[in-house]
């Protein structure tokens, strides 16, 4: 398995319920790539505090974002990219 090289959790989808474990997680565990969220109704404070964290927040999920995901794991790495694929339901290595 390789690790990561971007990660984008979608925070509107069905897959976590409540999204509250997932951001505590974000907000305290070690970031080990590039990571954007994508929320619609994340209050101000929480974007606030993701961003601190230098992970990136979105209101609209398009191809800007994983355009912006693309180009920064592409910057962090000096390995050839391999196609998109999925890793996990709420992750995407590129």
């Amino acid at each position: 398995n390789r690790p990561m090289t971007a990660r984008l959790v979608d925070l509107d989808g069905q897959i976590f319920g409540d999204p509250k474990p997932v951001l505590e997680q974000l907000l305290t565990q070690p970031l080990t790539c590039p990571t954007a969220v994508h929320g619609y109704s994340l209050d101000e404070k929480t974007i606030a505090e993701l961003s601190r964290r230098g992970i990136m927040v979105f209101r609209r999920l398009d191809d800007y974002v994983c355009n912006v995901l693309l180009d920064l794991s592409m910057q962090n790495s000096d390995q050839p990219r391999s196609p998109h694929r999925i890793e996990s339901e709420d992750s995407v290595s590129v």
